[in-house]
């Protein structure tokens, strides 16, 4: 989590903790460092070190999973009110 998102609650529907900021401190008790390299023939972006915790969520992962959910509760709401309407029509 950044900064600015410590203390709101979690983007996962089935947690109901709140975002804290964890520092990585995978490259002998610092964090990993990313940096440019250049050779020859090529540029490279490397990491210095391991990181000490899971891969966060692809932006466009997590945003496809929000926005199947929202065509669920469309949907959801779309049945719960031709019901309603089919039982106020009787």
């Amino acid at each position: 989590a950044r900064r600015k998102q410590q203390g709101k609650p979690c983007p996962n529907r089935q947690c109901n903790g709140k975002l804290e900021v964890l520092s990585c401190r995978g490259h002998c008790g610092y964090p990993v460092t990313h940096f440019w390299r250049h050779t020859n023939h090529a540029i490279f972006f490397q990491a210095k070190g391991q990181h000490d915790h899971p891969r966060p969520e692809a932006k466009s992962t997590s945003e496809a999973r929000r926005s199947a959910g929202a065509v669920r509760r469309v949907r959801g709401l779309a049945l719960v009110l031709a019901h309603d309407a089919a039982v106020g029509s009787k």
